[in-house]
Protein backbone atom coordinates (compact mmCIF):
# COMPACT_ATOMS: atom_id res chain seq x y z
CA UNK A 1 0.00 0.00 0.00
CA UNK A 2 1.32 3.53 -0.89
CA UNK A 3 1.78 6.00 2.20
CA UNK A 4 -0.24 8.68 2.55
CA UNK A 5 0.39 11.69 0.08
CA UNK A 6 -1.10 14.38 2.79
CA UNK A 7 -1.90 14.30 6.62
CA UNK A 8 -4.25 17.09 8.10
CA UNK A 9 -3.57 17.77 11.43
CA UNK A 10 -6.40 19.31 13.45
CA UNK A 11 -5.94 20.51 16.91
CA UNK A 12 -9.15 20.67 18.81
CA UNK A 13 -10.49 21.68 22.70
CA UNK A 14 -14.44 21.70 22.59
CA UNK A 15 -16.23 23.78 20.10
CA UNK A 16 -17.86 20.61 19.27
CA UNK A 17 -19.89 22.52 16.76
CA UNK A 18 -16.86 23.63 14.78
CA UNK A 19 -15.47 20.06 14.54
CA UNK A 20 -18.28 18.63 13.31
CA UNK A 21 -18.78 21.11 10.30
CA UNK A 22 -15.00 20.87 9.80
CA UNK A 23 -14.72 16.88 9.50
CA UNK A 24 -17.84 17.04 7.01
CA UNK A 25 -16.57 19.03 5.01
CA UNK A 26 -13.53 17.14 4.67
CA UNK A 27 -15.22 13.90 3.54
CA UNK A 28 -17.50 16.10 1.09
CA UNK A 29 -14.29 17.22 -0.26
CA UNK A 30 -10.80 15.00 0.25
CA UNK A 31 -10.74 13.34 -3.01
CA UNK A 32 -9.70 9.47 -2.85
CA UNK A 33 -6.49 10.34 -5.70
CA UNK A 34 -4.66 12.63 -2.83
CA UNK A 35 -4.09 9.80 -0.70
CA UNK A 36 -4.80 12.40 2.17
CA UNK A 37 -5.29 11.43 5.54
CA UNK A 38 -6.69 13.01 8.75
CA UNK A 39 -5.07 12.77 12.16
CA UNK A 40 -7.02 15.15 15.20
CA UNK A 41 -5.50 15.61 18.68
CA UNK A 42 -7.67 16.34 21.17
CA UNK A 43 -6.99 18.47 24.05
CA UNK A 44 -8.81 16.84 27.20
CA UNK A 45 -12.01 18.12 25.13
CA UNK A 46 -15.34 17.83 27.46
CA UNK A 47 -18.27 18.68 25.25
CA UNK A 48 -18.50 15.82 23.46
CA UNK A 49 -15.88 16.11 21.28
CA UNK A 50 -13.83 12.46 22.57
CA UNK A 51 -17.03 10.39 21.54
CA UNK A 52 -17.77 12.01 18.80
CA UNK A 53 -14.34 11.76 17.29
CA UNK A 54 -14.26 8.00 18.06
CA UNK A 55 -17.95 7.22 16.21
CA UNK A 56 -16.45 9.03 12.96
CA UNK A 57 -12.91 7.13 13.54
CA UNK A 58 -15.26 3.89 13.40
CA UNK A 59 -16.95 4.94 10.22
CA UNK A 60 -14.46 6.59 8.26
CA UNK A 61 -11.35 5.35 7.31
CA UNK A 62 -9.48 7.86 7.00
CA UNK A 63 -9.90 9.64 10.08
CA UNK A 64 -7.18 9.25 13.22
CA UNK A 65 -7.63 10.48 16.09
CA UNK A 66 -5.71 10.69 20.22
CA UNK A 67 -6.82 12.08 23.21
CA UNK A 68 -4.91 14.14 25.84
CA UNK A 69 -5.05 13.88 29.40
CA UNK A 70 -4.95 17.86 29.54
CA UNK A 71 -4.93 21.05 27.53
CA UNK A 72 -1.90 21.20 26.08
CA UNK A 73 -2.44 24.02 23.80
CA UNK A 74 -2.44 24.49 19.86
CA UNK A 75 1.31 24.36 19.44
CA UNK A 76 1.87 21.32 21.20
CA UNK A 77 -1.34 18.91 19.49
CA UNK A 78 -0.01 20.23 16.31
CA UNK A 79 3.69 19.13 16.64
CA UNK A 80 2.12 15.70 18.34
CA UNK A 81 -0.29 15.39 15.43
CA UNK A 82 2.90 15.74 12.44
CA UNK A 83 5.04 13.04 14.43
CA UNK A 84 2.07 10.95 14.29
CA UNK A 85 1.83 11.59 10.60
CA UNK A 86 3.40 9.53 7.46
CA UNK A 87 3.27 11.16 4.63
CA UNK A 88 5.49 13.47 2.44
CA UNK A 89 3.22 16.58 3.56
CA UNK A 90 1.47 18.08 6.41
CA UNK A 91 -1.48 20.47 5.89
CA UNK A 92 -1.98 22.22 9.46
CA UNK A 93 -5.89 22.66 9.85
CA UNK A 94 -8.14 24.51 12.63
CA UNK A 95 -11.20 22.92 13.74
CA UNK A 96 -13.32 26.13 13.18
CA UNK A 97 -12.52 26.20 8.94
CA UNK A 98 -14.98 24.60 6.05
CA UNK A 99 -12.69 23.65 3.22
CA UNK A 100 -14.37 24.32 -0.04
CA UNK A 101 -14.37 21.91 -2.88
CA UNK A 102 -11.58 21.61 -4.78
CA UNK A 103 -9.73 23.26 -2.03
CA UNK A 104 -6.28 20.74 -0.99
CA UNK A 105 -6.07 20.35 -4.95
CA UNK A 106 -5.71 23.85 -5.98
CA UNK A 107 -3.23 24.03 -2.51
CA UNK A 108 -0.81 21.40 -3.91
CA UNK A 109 -0.14 22.75 -6.95
CA UNK A 110 2.45 25.57 -5.91
CA UNK A 111 4.20 22.83 -4.15
CA UNK A 112 5.84 21.20 -7.30
CA UNK A 113 8.40 24.65 -7.53
CA UNK A 114 11.01 24.04 -5.37
CA UNK A 115 11.36 27.83 -4.39
CA UNK A 116 8.30 27.03 -2.51
CA UNK A 117 8.47 26.43 1.02
CA UNK A 118 4.59 26.71 2.45
CA UNK A 119 0.92 27.61 1.26
CA UNK A 120 -2.10 28.79 2.17
CA UNK A 121 -5.47 29.37 0.84
CA UNK A 122 -7.97 32.28 0.79
CA UNK A 123 -9.75 32.53 3.86
CA UNK A 124 -13.26 34.14 4.33
CA UNK A 125 -15.34 34.52 6.66
CA UNK A 126 -18.34 32.14 6.21
CA UNK A 127 -21.21 34.14 7.32
CA UNK A 128 -20.06 37.63 5.35
CA UNK A 129 -18.03 36.22 2.65
CA UNK A 130 -15.57 39.06 3.50
CA UNK A 131 -11.48 38.44 3.86
CA UNK A 132 -10.37 36.82 6.66
CA UNK A 133 -7.00 36.31 5.94
CA UNK A 134 -5.20 36.86 2.09
CA UNK A 135 -1.52 37.53 3.63
CA UNK A 136 0.00 39.62 7.07
CA UNK A 137 2.34 42.44 6.31
CA UNK A 138 4.08 44.63 8.29
CA UNK A 139 3.53 47.90 9.99
CA UNK A 140 5.70 49.63 12.83
CA UNK A 141 3.20 52.25 13.76
CA UNK A 142 0.99 49.34 14.42
CA UNK A 143 3.56 46.87 16.75
CA UNK A 144 4.18 43.95 14.04
CA UNK A 145 2.15 41.84 11.60
CA UNK A 146 -1.33 42.70 10.67
CA UNK A 147 -3.50 40.90 8.50
CA UNK A 148 -3.86 42.55 4.39
CA UNK A 149 -7.09 43.44 3.47
CA UNK A 150 -9.06 41.62 6.07
CA UNK A 151 -13.02 42.40 5.73
CA UNK A 152 -13.37 43.30 2.07
CA UNK A 153 -15.42 41.62 -0.40
CA UNK A 154 -13.24 38.24 -1.38
CA UNK A 155 -14.13 38.72 -5.01
CA UNK A 156 -11.77 41.61 -5.37
CA UNK A 157 -8.66 41.76 -7.72
CA UNK A 158 -6.35 42.51 -4.77
CA UNK A 159 -7.07 39.31 -2.55
CA UNK A 160 -7.33 36.79 -5.69
CA UNK A 161 -3.39 37.45 -6.75
CA UNK A 162 -1.30 34.65 -5.98
CA UNK A 163 1.27 36.39 -3.39
CA UNK A 164 4.68 35.72 -1.85
CA UNK A 165 4.12 37.36 2.26
CA UNK A 166 6.23 37.16 5.08
CA UNK A 167 3.93 35.33 6.88
CA UNK A 168 0.40 33.56 6.36
CA UNK A 169 -2.26 32.18 9.20
CA UNK A 170 -1.97 28.88 10.65
CA UNK A 171 -5.65 28.23 9.90
CA UNK A 172 -4.68 26.55 7.05
CA UNK A 173 -0.94 26.05 6.36
CA UNK A 174 0.49 23.49 3.75
CA UNK A 175 4.22 22.34 3.46
CA UNK A 176 6.55 19.27 3.18
CA UNK A 177 7.04 17.01 6.78
CA UNK A 178 10.41 17.13 6.22
CA UNK A 179 10.71 21.22 6.14
CA UNK A 180 8.51 21.06 9.13
CA UNK A 181 10.73 19.08 11.43
CA UNK A 182 14.20 20.49 9.57
CA UNK A 183 12.96 23.87 10.99
CA UNK A 184 11.86 22.68 14.72
CA UNK A 185 8.17 22.36 14.02
CA UNK A 186 5.95 24.85 15.79
CA UNK A 187 7.46 26.47 18.17
CA UNK A 188 6.18 26.65 21.89
CA UNK A 189 6.01 30.52 22.45
CA UNK A 190 3.08 31.17 21.00
CA UNK A 191 2.41 33.22 17.48
CA UNK A 192 3.40 29.97 16.33
CA UNK A 193 2.08 30.81 12.50
CA UNK A 194 4.46 33.32 12.08
CA UNK A 195 7.17 31.99 13.60
CA UNK A 196 6.72 29.26 11.02
CA UNK A 197 6.88 31.26 8.38
CA UNK A 198 10.02 33.17 9.35
CA UNK A 199 11.88 30.00 9.85
CA UNK A 200 10.99 28.51 6.66
CA UNK A 201 12.05 31.89 4.94
CA UNK A 202 15.36 31.99 6.56
CA UNK A 203 15.65 28.28 4.60
CA UNK A 204 15.12 30.82 1.75
CA UNK A 205 11.93 29.33 0.34
CA UNK A 206 8.85 31.22 0.04
CA UNK A 207 5.44 31.56 1.81
CA UNK A 208 2.69 31.23 -0.66
CA UNK A 209 -1.31 33.00 -0.57
CA UNK A 210 -2.79 30.94 -2.89
CA UNK A 211 -6.43 32.67 -3.40
CA UNK A 212 -7.49 29.78 -6.30
CA UNK A 213 -7.96 27.58 -2.78
CA UNK A 214 -10.80 28.80 -0.96
CA UNK A 215 -11.88 27.96 3.15
CA UNK A 216 -13.69 28.90 5.20
CA UNK A 217 -12.95 30.73 8.80
CA UNK A 218 -14.75 31.50 11.54
CA UNK A 219 -11.74 33.13 13.01
CA UNK A 220 -10.27 33.12 16.62
CA UNK A 221 -12.43 29.77 17.67
CA UNK A 222 -10.12 27.59 18.24
CA UNK A 223 -7.71 29.84 20.18
CA UNK A 224 -9.91 30.42 22.97
CA UNK A 225 -8.68 27.02 24.03
CA UNK A 226 -5.41 27.97 24.42
CA UNK A 227 -3.82 28.09 28.32
CA UNK A 228 -3.37 31.54 29.23
CA UNK A 229 -0.12 31.72 30.12
CA UNK A 230 1.09 30.51 26.57
CA UNK A 231 -1.31 33.56 25.47
CA UNK A 232 0.17 36.25 27.50
CA UNK A 233 4.05 35.41 26.60
CA UNK A 234 3.27 35.47 22.90
CA UNK A 235 4.73 38.68 21.72
CA UNK A 236 7.40 39.18 24.71
CA UNK A 237 9.36 35.63 23.34
CA UNK A 238 8.52 36.10 19.74
CA UNK A 239 10.41 39.79 19.69
CA UNK A 240 13.41 38.25 21.23
CA UNK A 241 13.58 35.59 18.45
CA UNK A 242 12.88 38.08 15.71
CA UNK A 243 13.35 41.81 16.60
CA UNK A 244 10.79 44.05 15.08
CA UNK A 245 13.49 46.48 13.88
CA UNK A 246 14.63 43.48 11.98
CA UNK A 247 11.70 42.40 9.65
CA UNK A 248 11.11 44.52 6.68
CA UNK A 249 7.96 46.93 6.48
CA UNK A 250 6.52 45.74 3.60
CA UNK A 251 2.83 46.55 3.47
CA UNK A 252 2.70 49.79 1.70
CA UNK A 253 4.60 48.00 -1.40
CA UNK A 254 1.60 45.55 -1.30
CA UNK A 255 -0.67 48.27 -1.08
CA UNK A 256 1.64 50.31 -3.74
CA UNK A 257 1.29 47.01 -6.71
CA UNK A 258 -2.68 47.16 -5.63
CA UNK A 259 -2.94 50.47 -6.87
CA UNK A 260 -3.54 51.96 -3.69
CA UNK A 261 -2.20 54.34 -1.23
CA UNK A 262 -2.01 53.64 2.59
CA UNK A 263 -3.50 57.04 3.96
CA UNK A 264 -3.12 55.97 7.68
CA UNK A 265 -2.67 52.63 9.73
CA UNK A 266 -3.97 52.61 13.42
CA UNK A 267 -6.24 50.75 15.42
CA UNK A 268 -8.93 51.99 14.48
CA UNK A 269 -8.06 50.27 10.99
CA UNK A 270 -6.24 50.90 8.06
CA UNK A 271 -7.65 53.30 5.35
CA UNK A 272 -6.35 53.40 2.02
CA UNK A 273 -7.12 55.49 -1.31
CA UNK A 274 -7.05 54.14 -4.91
CA UNK A 275 -4.11 55.45 -6.48
CA UNK A 276 -4.04 54.16 -10.32
CA UNK A 277 -5.52 57.16 -12.18
CA UNK A 278 -2.00 58.61 -12.64
CA UNK A 279 -0.59 55.38 -14.43
CA UNK A 280 -3.47 54.99 -16.80
CA UNK A 281 -3.12 58.49 -17.78
CA UNK A 282 0.64 57.81 -18.94
CA UNK A 283 -0.25 54.42 -20.20
CA UNK A 284 -2.96 56.69 -22.56
CA UNK A 285 -0.43 59.12 -23.28
CA UNK A 286 1.92 56.25 -24.09
CA UNK A 287 -0.56 54.99 -26.60
CA UNK A 288 -0.93 58.39 -28.17
CA UNK A 289 2.89 58.96 -28.96
CA UNK A 290 3.21 55.58 -30.42
CA UNK A 291 0.36 56.16 -32.65
CA UNK A 292 2.75 59.27 -33.47
CA UNK A 293 6.04 57.71 -33.97
CA UNK A 294 7.55 59.08 -30.58
CA UNK A 295 8.53 55.58 -29.57
CA UNK A 296 11.07 56.49 -27.20
CA UNK A 297 8.66 59.18 -25.80
CA UNK A 298 6.44 56.37 -25.35
CA UNK A 299 8.18 54.12 -23.77
CA UNK A 300 9.68 56.48 -21.08
CA UNK A 301 6.07 57.29 -20.18
CA UNK A 302 5.14 53.75 -20.72
CA UNK A 303 7.85 52.41 -18.17
CA UNK A 304 6.80 55.12 -15.52
CA UNK A 305 3.06 53.88 -15.78
CA UNK A 306 4.28 50.23 -15.03
CA UNK A 307 6.36 51.53 -11.95
CA UNK A 308 3.33 53.43 -10.35
CA UNK A 309 0.75 50.68 -10.78
CA UNK A 310 2.41 47.23 -11.82
CA UNK A 311 -0.55 45.57 -12.20
CA UNK A 312 -1.28 47.67 -14.74
CA UNK A 313 -2.01 44.86 -17.98
CA UNK A 314 -2.27 47.77 -20.64
CA UNK A 315 0.36 49.58 -19.75
CA UNK A 316 2.79 46.08 -19.75
CA UNK A 317 0.99 45.16 -23.11
CA UNK A 318 1.93 49.00 -24.47
CA UNK A 319 6.04 48.80 -22.86
CA UNK A 320 6.25 45.69 -24.85
CA UNK A 321 4.40 46.47 -28.02
CA UNK A 322 6.84 49.58 -28.03
CA UNK A 323 10.07 47.57 -27.17
CA UNK A 324 9.38 45.00 -30.00
CA UNK A 325 8.74 48.36 -32.19
CA UNK A 326 12.13 50.05 -31.32
CA UNK A 327 13.71 46.65 -31.67
CA UNK A 328 14.63 46.37 -28.29
CA UNK A 329 13.40 42.66 -27.48
CA UNK A 330 15.41 42.06 -25.05
CA UNK A 331 13.56 44.93 -23.23
CA UNK A 332 10.29 43.20 -24.02
CA UNK A 333 11.10 40.35 -23.18
CA UNK A 334 12.85 41.55 -19.31
CA UNK A 335 9.05 43.50 -19.28
CA UNK A 336 7.41 40.42 -19.91
CA UNK A 337 9.30 38.27 -17.43
CA UNK A 338 8.75 41.02 -14.49
CA UNK A 339 5.13 41.46 -15.41
CA UNK A 340 4.14 37.51 -14.92
CA UNK A 341 6.60 37.50 -11.89
CA UNK A 342 3.87 39.67 -10.69
CA UNK A 343 0.80 37.99 -11.58
CA UNK A 344 1.77 34.30 -13.37
CA UNK A 345 -2.08 33.43 -14.07
CA UNK A 346 -2.22 36.19 -16.58
CA UNK A 347 -2.18 33.96 -19.76
CA UNK A 348 -2.19 36.25 -22.81
CA UNK A 349 1.40 37.39 -21.50
CA UNK A 350 2.39 33.90 -21.80
CA UNK A 351 2.57 33.90 -25.63
CA UNK A 352 4.59 37.08 -25.86
CA UNK A 353 7.30 36.69 -23.52
CA UNK A 354 7.69 32.99 -24.45
CA UNK A 355 8.03 34.18 -28.02
CA UNK A 356 10.55 36.80 -27.18
CA UNK A 357 12.25 33.92 -25.29
CA UNK A 358 12.53 32.20 -28.38
CA UNK A 359 13.76 34.80 -30.75
CA UNK A 360 16.51 35.47 -28.01
CA UNK A 361 17.22 32.00 -27.93
CA UNK A 362 16.55 32.61 -24.40
CA UNK A 363 16.34 29.18 -23.35
CA UNK A 364 17.06 29.31 -19.52
CA UNK A 365 14.21 31.81 -18.77
CA UNK A 366 12.22 29.43 -21.61
CA UNK A 367 12.54 26.36 -19.31
CA UNK A 368 11.45 28.73 -16.25
CA UNK A 369 8.19 29.91 -17.90
CA UNK A 370 7.18 26.85 -19.15
CA UNK A 371 7.75 25.55 -16.03
CA UNK A 372 5.63 27.95 -14.25
CA UNK A 373 2.86 27.86 -16.89
CA UNK A 374 2.35 23.97 -16.34
CA UNK A 375 1.45 24.70 -12.87
CA UNK A 376 -2.06 25.67 -14.44
CA UNK A 377 -4.59 23.09 -15.22
CA UNK A 378 -6.68 25.85 -17.48
CA UNK A 379 -3.59 26.75 -19.12
CA UNK A 380 -4.96 27.65 -22.78
CA UNK A 381 -4.29 24.79 -25.63
CA UNK A 382 -2.15 27.24 -27.85
CA UNK A 383 0.39 28.35 -24.91
CA UNK A 384 0.68 24.89 -24.31
CA UNK A 385 1.14 24.03 -28.09
CA UNK A 386 4.02 27.24 -27.64
CA UNK A 387 5.61 25.22 -25.07
CA UNK A 388 6.04 22.18 -26.73
CA UNK A 389 7.97 23.79 -29.41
Amino acid sequence: MLPDFVTIVIPTFNQLHHTRACIAALQETLSPSLRARVVVIDNASQDGTPEFLAEQSAAWPLLRWWGLEKNRGFNYASNLGAEKADSEFLLFLNNDTIPQPGWLEALMEPMSRPTIGIVGPKLVFPKSGLINHAGSVINRALGGFYPIYENVPHELPCVNRPREYQALLGACLLMRRSLFFEIGAFDSFGLEDIALCLKVQERGLGVLYYPKSVVHHVGSATIKGEPLACLETNNRAFSARWPLAQLPEDDRKFYRQDGYTLVSASSNGIELKEDISESMTLTELAKTQSAAGKTEEGIQNAQRAVELYPHNESAVATLLELFVNAGKLEEAKEAGLQFLSIQPWNFPFYDATLNLCLALEDQTNFSKLRQQALEYPDLPHSIRALLNT
